[in-house]
């Protein structure tokens, strides 16, 4: 029998060959968890997920892992991380990303002091577009009545949360950080701009609005809807009208140009003011600019510049055969009483003429209102060419200061820039007569001014200039059947408004009717003239009994024949127009509005008629001179009775009538001591 004799680290080695043995036999593993070099089993990454990352937002997750001995050296083992990311050595993920997407597969790998390693699962990184705010604009509101309107943005995560990063909201209205809804009952009329709007998403990503404006109107608001209407094109406005003042007579003008862009904005344009406190000239109109158009062709238009905002309703007419708007008529709002109040025209611009500027000969009225309170009227001619004005005649009457027969003036005139816009210098030195303008062109055949001297060297006027043709300065031009209308100002603040017809027999003289309001007391008489044409300058002098002795051809405009211009204190202006032999108005959409106010206290109003036979119905906004200030919207219908002859009433006032143009005296049973002429256009 044999004895064996076991050591003990005999049998420890008996021992560990037989686990070895008995565990399927191999070396012995130094992976740690996920694998990697000479690891201590217990390192662990523990990151089992990455936060989600926004687009132009600066991003930071940090990596964790357990075990093992600090410190930790972190790298990405596989995988790429999205644009503008990166891990640095201490396990923090960061940079900002630059574009949208997930990143899959990630696998980053953790060393510890004593060179044992983990990895992580397989991870994945998403990045989401940035946060948007997509609002680009704000419905109006109107005074006392709920408002809502909801702000909307795209991009990050999650749920946004809405500040109001600068500006602030009308009074009675709020903002809902959770919602991004703006609701409540504004509490007053106002146009407050520099709203910017702030999103912040989940992952705090914030994205901002433009700067918005938001307007409060105080009774029914603005038609919209229809803004596409206007198409991508420029127009031409040129508003006569007064500032509150003791004497109700403080005169301002406005002309300028703006282009739509289709949409509700305004892209482009260019804006002149003048009052009695001086000129403000060539004021660029901001982009951020707006107007909202209805499908009754009404509207309102926001026009701000550096001097401030001027806040209009207009109403264009009937679009011509290209479905393009050509005309219409604006008006100031005056909402809360303490503002400048007046009415006047709008017109689609030819840029395509605006190079050529000023060329030919032209008949021009400009009216206005003196240093003294006094009514201004002005009727004359000039020939353009190359910057120079030549030929330059005209008769002026300054609330009964007259200039007559004046001839032989000159001047010069800029080249109208981008918006159609120069300026003029004409002197008439025999006669000791200096004026400054600037003008907006229309097309070739129109021009509309306004002068921009102080008020203190000459009144403050505006009126257009239409083209006329020496070639035909005879009495045969002058032949047929006329409408027109005149405005003066008589003594004591009395406005004094008149309709015509008229008849010329083509060789010396004419018969016609009057129908005369002044202040509310309406007169009517018979009219009979003989007429004569002076072959130079377009000159016409009435003698007889018809409303003006002086008056101007024009024989290149289509709508006018004539410019009058009169010798008293009114110093009663305006226009004769053709009228065909049927002048019964034709049924259509008539754009309508106040012609010129006579003063502050004239009542003003824009519109549009669906003129159906004897029967009209439409829409209106007024401006008043005392509460309300300013009704918006408010609908309208009544009758209209003119014959084949285009005398008649309208909405019972007394009318005339081209077919196309019907001219109204706004009477209202006589109540009206501030009247003014309602022109009516097809």
């Amino acid at each position: 029998m044999k004895c064996y004799r076991l050591t003990l680290s005999s049998l420890c080695v008996v021992a560990l060959s037989l686990l070895i043995t008995a565990c399927g036999g191999g070396a012995l593993s130094n992976t740690g968890n996920g694998g990697g070099g000479n690891s201590n089993s217990n390192l662990k990454v523990t990151t089992s997920s990455m936060n989600t990352g926004t687009v132009g937002t600066a991003y930071t997750a940090s990596l964790q892992a357990t075990g093992g001995t600090a410190p930790y050296t972190w790298s990405l083992k596989s995988g790429a991380l999205p644009a503008g990311l990166s891990v640095s050595a201490d396990g923090t993920v960061s940079g900002t990303p630059t574009a949208a997407g997930t990143a899959g597969s990630l696998v980053f790998q953790v060393t510890d002091a004593g060179n044992n390693s983990a990895s992580s699962g397989s991870l994945s990184l998403k990045v989401n577009s940035a946060v948007q705010v997509t609002t680009a604009s704000l419905p109006s509101a109107t005074q006392g009545a709920a408002y809502t309107s909801s702000l909307t943005a795209t991009g990050g995560s999650g749920t946004y949360t809405w500040t109001l990063k600068s500006g602030n909201l009308p009074a009675g209205l709020s903002l809902n950080a959770s919602t991004g809804e703006i609701s409540g009952k504004p509490t007053a009329a106002n146009i407050v701009s520099g709203l910017v709007f702030q999103a912040t998403d989940t992952n705090t990503a914030t994205g901002v609005s433009a700067s918005l404006t938001l307007q409060v109107y105080n009774t029914l608001g603005c038609s919209s809807g229809a803004e596409s209407n206007l198409g991508t094109q420029s127009y031409a406005f040129l508003i006569k009208g007064f500032e509150p003042s003791t004497g109700n007579l403080a005169p301002v003008t406005v002309i300028g140009s703006f282009t739509t862009d289709g949409k509700g904005g305004i892209t482009a344009g260019e804006e002149d003011i003048n009052s009695s406190g001086g000129a403000q000239s060539a004021l660029a109109i901001i982009p951020t600019s707006s107007y909202s158009l209805g499908s009754d062709n009404n509207g309102c238009l926001l026009l701000t510049t550096s001097a401030g905002t001027t806040n209009l309703h207009f109403s264009v007419s009937t679009p011509n055969g290209s479905k393009v708007f050509t005309q219409g008529h604006v008006m100031l709002d005056n909402s809360s009483g303490t503002a400048a109040r007046g009415a006047g025209i709008l017109r689609l611009q030819d840029s395509s003429t605006f190079a050529a500027g000023l060329t030919g000969m032209y008949a021009f009225l400009f009216v206005g209102t003196d240093s003294y309170n006094g009514n201004f009227g002005m009727a004359g001619s000039f020939t353009a060419a190359s910057g120079n004005f030549t030929n330059v005649a005209f008769d002026a009457d300054d609330a009964g200061t007259l200039a007559t027969g004046v001839t032989g003036g000159t001047g010069t005139y800029t080249t109208p820039d981008a918006n159609g816009r120069g300026t003029t210098f004409i002197t008439a030195s025999g006669n000791t007569y200096n004026l400054n303008s600037v003008y907006y062109v229309v097309n070739s055949t129109e021009a509309l001014f306004a002068s921009t001297d102080a008020i203190a060297s000459n009144p403050i006027s505006s009126g257009r200039a239409l083209a006329t043709n020496s070639a035909q300065f005879t009495t045969a031009y002058l032949n047929g059947n006329y409408v027109g209308h005149a405005t003066g100002l008589t003594t004591g603040d009395v406005p004094q408004v008149i309709v015509i017809t008229a008849n010329f027999d083509g060789t010396n003289s004419g018969t016609g009717t009057v129908i005369e309001d002044q202040g509310g007391n309406v007169t009517h008489w018979p009219a009979s003239d003989f007429y004569a044409v002076d072959a130079a300058t377009g000159r016409i002098t009435f003698t007889g009994s018809f409303i003006a002795p002086v008056g101007y051809l024009v024989t290149g405009y289509n709508g006018v024949s004539v410019v009058l211009v009169s010798n008293d204190y009114p110093a009663t202006t305006g226009i004769l127009v053709p009228q065909p032999t049927d002048s019964t108005p034709a049924s259509g959409t008539y754009s309508f509005g106040t012609d010129v106010d006579a003063d502050f206290l004239t009542a003003n109003q824009v519109g549009t008629f669906n003129l159906n036979a004897a029967n009209f119905s439409g829409t209106e906004s007024l401006s008043n001179p005392v509460t309300p200030f300013l009704v918006q919207n408010q609908n309208v219908s009544s009758t209209s009775s003119i014959g084949t002859d285009g005398t008649g009433s309208f909405w019972a006032n007394h009318a005339v009538s081209s077919g196309s143009v019907i001219y109204f005296i706004d009477e209202r049973a006589g109540t009206n001591t501030h009247p003014a002429i309602i022109e009516v256009t097809k």
